[in-house]
């Protein structure tokens, strides 16, 4: 993703303002295109998570994903990209998925969905998943392997869990910024096992 037009690297979160007002948070290990044209405001999402404060503007504002697209206009939302799908959380009104076999969906304030060719709405409980702008991860019921994902783009080098480890269900708040300490928190109140190779390898 190097030569994308915005990037971001290890640890790293970018607060940037676009040419059309927009606001725009990327989230650690992520990549985007921008396109503004005279009828057109474009974003493609090539890696990681987004959120979007959309400007009210005539042109339409279209987040381009791997699987479909998201329109959103004056409003807020965030967008992740993962290997076999797209979720977006509607944090506004307005928000609507269309997918490459054009299924649509449009999305309430609060509400999220996760699409590929299909579309399928998300439980409340993962609407943590957009807490990650101010470099907190804010849980409620997920499976350890999904905070272990989260926590992934804030480490240098490898960080696995088991199969087992990884079916085990977590509520917290976790700092990204200092996964360590989540890491360690997590030792503390769950039945892990952290084993340390090296600073590259935690298991």
């Amino acid at each position: 993703e190097i030569s994308a037009d915005l990037r971001t690297g290890t640890g790293e979160r970018l607060n940037t303002q676009l040419a059309d007002g927009s606001r725009l948070v990327l989230d650690a290990q992520s990549a985007v295109d921008i396109e503004m044209g005279t009828d057109v405001r474009r974003l493609s999402l090539r890696t990681g998570k987004i959120i979007l404060d959309v400007s009210h503007d005539p042109r339409p504002f279209n987040i381009l994903t791997t699987f479909g697209s998201v329109q959103a206009n004056g409003t807020r939302l965030m967008v992740a990209a993962y290997e076999s799908f797209t979720h977006v959380w509607a944090l506004g009104p307005g928000v609507r998925i269309s997918t490459r076999s054009n299924a649509q969906l449009a999305l309430q304030p609060d509400q999220g969905a996760r699409f590929n060719d299909l579309i399928e709405r998300l439980a409340a409980n993962r609407s943590g998943e957009s807490t990650w702008q101010d470099g907190w991860l804010n849980v409620q019921d997920w499976s350890l392997g999904d905070v272990i994902s989260a926590l992934q783009p804030y480490r240098r080098g490898i960080l696995r869990v088991s199969p087992n480890a990884a079916r085990l269900r977590v509520s917290g708040v976790f700092s990204l910024d200092h996964s360590d300490r989540a890491l360690a928190a997590l030792a503390q109140t769950m039945p892990l096992r952290i084993q340390r190779y090296s600073d590259w390898w935690v298991s």
